[in-house]
Formats: C-alpha cells, sequence, structure tokens
C-alpha cells in the first residue's frame, strides 16, 4: 500500500516504497468509519411531510383574500435565510430568492378568500426530498406569518382573523 505525497513532484505520484504508518492507518481507518456512521455526511433527512390542508375563518385577513406559499428547500444556506423571513420579507423578495437559489426550492402558491376551505394539497413526491418546508401567509397584519412543516405529516392551516397555525388535520385527530 503506498501514501500519497506532495512532494517536489507535487503530482501525488505513489512511490512504489512508501508505506502507512500504524498511526496513519489508524486516522485513515477512522476517518472512513466516522464518514460511514454519517458524522461527516452531508445527508440531511427529508421532511415528513405528505399531505397540506388549508382552510380561512370568516373575516380572517380584514376580509380580503390570503396569499399562501408553500415552500420546499433543498439548500441548507436557504433554511437558515428563511427561518429568519417574515411573511412579508417572502413575498416581496421571493423572486430575487430564485435568481440567488434558482435549483434551491420548490414552491405550491394558493390564494384564498376568507370562509373558503383550500384543497388537500399532497405533497409532490420530488419535494419530498426537501430538508425543510415552510409556510408563508401574506397577511395585511404586522407578524411574521410564517412556520415550519416538515416535522409534520399531516399539515391544517389554520387561517385566523390575524394570523395562522398549524395543526393535524381535523379528521386525523379524532
Amino acid at each position: 500500500m503506498g501514501r500519497v505525497r506532495g512532494g517536489a513532484r507535487g503530482d501525488g505520484a505513489v512511490e512504489p516504497g512508501d508505506r502507512l504508518s500504524a498511526g496513519g492507518l489508524s486516522a485513515l481507518l477512522g476517518a472512513a468509519l466516522l464518514a460511514g456512521c454519517g458524522i461527516f455526511s452531508s445527508a440531511t433527512p427529508t421532511i415528513k411531510s405528505r399531505s397540506v390542508e388549508i382552510e380561512v375563518a370568516q373575516g380572517a385577513n380584514q376580509d380580503s383574500p390570503i396569499a399562501i406559499d408553500i415552500v420546499y428547500v433543498y439548500d441548507p444556506q436557504l433554511v437558515t435565510q428563511l427561518t429568519q423571513m417574515t411573511a412579508h420579507d417572502w413575498f416581496l423578495k421571493r423572486g430575487q430568492i430564485r435568481q440567488a437559489f434558482p435549483s434551491g426550492f420548490d414552491l405550491t402558491s394558493f390564494e384564498l378568500v376568507p370562509g373558503q376551505k383550500g384543497p388537500v394539497e399532497t405533497i409532490p413526491s420530488a419535494s419530498t426530498d426537501a430538508i425543510a418546508a415552510f409556510v408563508f401567509a401574506d397577511y395585511a397584519a404586522d407578524g411574521t406569518h410564517r412556520a415550519r412543516i416538515d416535522a409534520i405529516e399531516h399539515v391544517l392551516i389554520a387561517l385566523g382573523d390575524k394570523d395562522f397555525v398549524v395543526q393535524p388535520p381535523r379528521a386525523a385527530a379524532k
């Protein structure tokens, strides 16, 4: 077994007489074991969400339609940004974010009126490989109006007067 060197030749060639020391071999095997256990792995668990249901209360959002975006995120840097972003910022910067992260997320958008029950949205199969999922609701009232939903298998987004809550669907809760 040879050892890769970056000496004067600089080509990383393995010299026939070179050998790994016992310590070097132990370090190499240890790193391989840790990588196999996932400690150095970049793989991130996929989202648990499988369906999303939306209900809008009568008179919600000052009796005005509410835009809803469900964002399935594939880029860890974008997850960090979205966890700090309000819905107002999301809707203002959505186009810029798409340019900065062209393959970093998928998006499903709705616009619902007060009193409406939205369709049950089955999470697209490609989106189940996302590392995070967020809901943004464009309310007229001040507030964050953002929730992370990737840890919930079946989600009900209940849009109220000035904000929303995320909970298990009522049918599943019985």
